[in-house]
C-alpha cells in the first residue's frame, strides 16, 4: 500500500508541477547511418517468402523483405518491386500447388488434421508468363538457388527465369545492380545445407551439401560486388535443424505399443537381439545398411522428417506391415541419422562463422536467424501472444513445416530490424507478428 500511496503522491506532483498533460512517443524512425533509398532482397526461398511448401499470394505478399520494406519506407525507403505470382495456389519447382489443411482420417480418428494439395497441380501460368518488363525487381530471392549460383548466367531456375532481365547474359548480382542497390538483404545457405537435409541425405536423391569452399567463395563475391556498389546491409545465418518441425514433428521414438504389440514385434525380430520392444514408446527401425541385418532401431537425436506418410506410419510404416507380414523400416529419405545430422551441423557452423566473419569485415549488419529458432524451443511471446516451432499450432511455420507463415517472416523482419538498429544506429521500428496472417485453418 505504502508502494502505491507514493506512486500515487509522485503522479499528482508531477502533473501538478507541468499544468498540461505529459506524452511519451516513440522514437521517430530514423535510418542513422543506413540509406535504405534502394533496397533489395538476395536469398532462396525464405526470401521470396514461400510457404504451405510453395510460392503464392500470402506468402510473398509477407516475405520478410516486403516487410522490411514497410519499415524501411519510414526513414527514407522506396517502393519495393517483387516479381508477383499472382496466384492463391501457387508452385513450387516441383510443379505442386501450395498445402491447404483439412479434416480427414488419421490413424482411425476422424476429424485430424490433415495436409492435401490446394489444386492437383500447381499454376502453371506462373512459370509460362513473362514479367521482366516490370523490373528491375527488388525481391530477388529465387527458391532453389545456392550460394554460388547468383552470379551465374547460365544458372537455370524458372522462378528466375520468368524475371531475368536478359536470359543467358544476366544473373542474379546482376540483377541487384541495376537497382543501384543502397542497401541489402542477404540470406543464403539453405538451399545448400537443406536440399540435402530435407531429402534424409539419401544417398540417390539427395543433392550434395555444398563444400566449404565454392560457400565461401559465392558469399563473398555476392557481398564484395554489393559493397562495392556502395551498398550497406544485413546478413542473416543458418538454423538448425532441430528447431524446425519437418524435422522434429515426428518424434523418433514415436511407436507407442501394447504389451501385445510389443511382444509380437519381438516374435517378429526374433533373431535380430540389437531390436527389442516395450510398451510404451519405441523408436522406430529405419533400414541401414551398414548393419548385420540391414535394419535397426533409431537413436536418440536422430530425426524423422515430416515427408514420412503419417498414415502409412499408423499403418506399421517404421516397424512392421501387418498386412505382408514383412519389416517395414523408414527409409534413409525419412530420416536424418547420427552421421548425417553431423555432417548438417558442421557445415552450418563452417557457413555460419563465414557469414559472421564476411559480415563484420565489411561492416555490415549481422541477423543471428539460428538463435532466433533455437528460441522457438521454449517459444517467443509479443504481446501476450506465444510463438514456438510445435507443427500447426506454434504460429511460427507454415503446413510444410519448414517455411515461416507471414507472422514467422515478421519476426524475422524484426531480427533484421534489431540488427540494423545496432549497427547503423537506425532508429526503425518493428513490425507487430500478431497482425500478420497465420496458419488458413478448416
Amino acid at each position: 500500500m505504502l508502494f502505491r500511496r507514493r506512486n500515487i503522491a509522485l503522479a499528482i506532483l508531477a502533473l501538478s508541477s507541468s499544468g498540461c498533460k505529459t506524452t511519451i512517443e516513440e522514437a521517430v524512425p530514423a535510418q542513422g547511418n543506413a540509406d535504405f533509398s534502394a533496397y533489395v532482397a538476395m536469398g532462396g526461398s525464405f526470401t521470396a517468402g514461400m510457404a504451405d511448401g510453395a510460392l503464392y499470394n500470402e506468402g510473398q505478399q509477407h516475405s520478410y523483405p516486403a516487410i522490411l520494406s514497410q519499415l524501411f519506407a519510414a526513414a527514407g525507403g522506396s517502393a519495393f518491386n517483387q516479381p508477383d505470382v499472382n496466384s492463391d495456389i501457387g508452385t513450387n519447382l516441383q510443379g505442386n500447388a501450395r498445402l491447404e489443411l483439412f479434416l480427414g482420417t488419421l490413424c482411425g480418428n476422424p476429424g485430424r488434421l490433415k495436409t492435401r494439395f490446394a489444386a492437383s497441380m500447381g499454376d502453371p501460368a506462373i512459370f509460362t508468363k513473362n514479367i521482366s518488363a516490370g523490373g528491375p525487381y527488388r525481391n530477388l530471392g529465387i527458391p532453389g538457388i545456392r550460394s554460388t549460383q547468383f552470379n551465374d548466367q547460365f544458372f537455370v531456375n524458372p522462378f528466375y527465369a520468368r524475371f531475368a532481365t536478359t536470359p543467358g547474359a544476366s544473373s542474379i548480382l546482376s540483377e541487384a545492380i541495376l537497382v543501384s542497390p543502397t542497401f541489402f538483404t542477404l540470406l543464403i545457405g539453405m538451399e545448400d545445407i537443406y536440399d540435402y537435409a530435407r531429402l534424409g541425405g539419401d544417398d540417390l536423391a539427395s543433392i550434395p551439401i555444398t563444400d566449404p569452399q565454392p560457400f565461401s567463395e559465392g558469399a563473398e563475391e555476392i557481398i564484395n560486388t554489393l559493397v562495392a556498389a556502395g551498398a550497406g546491409g544485413a546478413v542473416g545465418n543458418i538454423p538448425d535443424p532441430g528447431d524446425m518441425p519437418f524435422f522434429t514433428a515426428i518424434p523418433y521414438d514415436g511407436l507407442v505399443l501394447t504389451t501385445a504389440e510389443a511382444q509380437q514385434l519381438n516374435q517378429f525380430y526374433i533373431s535380430d537381439s540389437n531390436i527389442v520392444f516395450s510398451a510404451g514408446m519405441n523408436p522406430y527401425l529405419v533400414r541401414d545398411l551398414s548393419v548385420p541385418s540391414k535394419i535397426r532401431m533409431l537413436k536418440s537425436g536422430e530425426l524423422v522428417l515430416l515427408s514420412a506418410s503419417r498414415d502409412s506410419i499408423c499403418a506399421g510404416y517404421g516397424s512392421w506391415n501387418p498386412a505382408t507380414n514383412e519389416a517395414w523400416p523408414f527409409s534413409d529419405a525419412h530420416v536424418l541419422d547420427a552421421s548425417e545430422l553431423s555432417l548438417v551441423r558442421n557445415r552450418i557452423f563452417t557457413f555460419n562463422n563465414e557469414l559472421r566473419d564476411l559480415a563484420v569485415a565489411n561492416g555490415l549488419a549481422y541477423a543471428d536467424v539460428y538463435g532466433l529458432f533455437r528460441k522457438l524451443n521454449t517459444g517467443v511471446v509479443v504481446n501476450g501472444v506465444s510463438y514456438d516451432n510445435t507443427y500447426i499450432y506454434g504460429r511460427f511455420f507454415s503446413t510444410d513445416g519448414f517455411h515461416p507463415t507471414p507472422q514467422g517472416y515478421a519476426h524475422i523482419a524484426n531480427l533484421f530490424i534489431e540488427a540494423v538498429n545496432a549497427r547503423y544506429g537506425a532508429t526503425l521500428r518493428q513490425a507487430d507478428p500478431n497482425g500478420f496472417p497465420g496458419i488458413r485453418m478448416p
